[in-house]
């Protein structure tokens, strides 16, 4: 649970800092929820009352151990998943406006959301399938380090363009310097 919530904050800082804006009054209404959450989670019996569930997926031969939730535990699993609607949304709204990279982030971490509810709903007991979701951090992680990576090729880019025209600057200025020259001036 604490890792979850700390997952989503990091979710919202990354998220308005790639759509450009300042945190937002959702962003400060949202933090200390997330911060009460974890804390709860941390400290106290009332998400995760100490008993484990065996689950066994028999096509693939996994054997699962996980935590046996308690009701409020489930409301606090899918609180936390509810808070990724918002840097969901803000990936969206980026996107269509054409922030570069802003799609890769939001299909990544629409299959994080997706993936991350599939656990929640196995974990509670409602169907039977493998976890997924540690392979599913997979995805943000590609898709953040894809965004970087294009980003530092870009930059790479501006500022080889930068050198190239301050060297053509300098070459016309000490070209238009020999020529005053020679014309007898200063």
């Amino acid at each position: 649970i604490v890792m979850i919530a700390l997952h989503s904050y990091a979710w919202l800082r990354y998220s308005s800092i790639v759509a450009g804006r300042p945190r937002s009054r959702l962003d400060r209404l949202v933090v200390p929820i997330l911060a009460a959450v974890a804390a709860v989670g941390a400290l106290t019996g009332l998400f995760l009352p100490g008993a484990v569930r065996v689950h066994t997926f028999e096509p693939i031969g996994a054997v699962y151990r996980s935590a046996v939730t308690t009701p409020a535990g489930d409301a606090a699993y899918a609180l936390l998943l509810g808070t990724l609607a918002a840097p969901i949304s803000r990936f969206a709204r980026a996107w269509r406006r054409g922030v570069p990279n802003a799609g890769v982030q939001l299909v990544a971490l629409l299959c994080l959301t997706a993936l991350g509810a599939n656990d929640a709903l196995v974990a509670s007991g409602l169907y039977s399938a493998p976890y997924v979701v540690d392979i599913a951090f997979l995805l943000p992680v590609a898709a953040v380090g894809y965004a970087l990576t294009t980003r530092f090729v870009e930059d790479a880019r501006a500022h080889a363009a930068l050198r190239d025209g301050l060297q053509q600057q300098v070459a016309e200025r000490t070209a238009e310097l020999g020529r005053a020259q020679e014309d007898g001036g200063p």
